[in-house]
């Protein structure tokens, strides 16, 4: 039963994690840059170099990594 009940609370902090990197899409408009999420499946970063090299090849200026432990690549390009 100890068992059952550390697999349940692992499961619902994973759970908690993944919410709390906002998963949604979502377009935000900061002056004259959009940013948007980055379409590819494997989007998943840590640090914000791959994810500028990503959103470059797919016709995006620039981008970066946002968001706590597993953050998410969040491409930007003039609106």
């Amino acid at each position: 039963m100890e068992r059952f009940f550390r697999y349940v609370s692992t499961a619902f902090l994973l759970l908690v994690i993944l919410l709390a990197t906002e998963l949604g899409p979502v377009v935000v408009v900061k002056g004259k840059s959009c940013e948007f999420p980055s379409s590819m499946p494997d989007n998943w970063c840590l640090i914000s170099g791959p994810c500028n090299v990503l959103c470059q090849d797919n016709e995006f200026d620039g981008g970066e990594c946002q968001g706590f432990l597993f953050g998410r690549c969040i491409c930007t390009k003039e609106c």
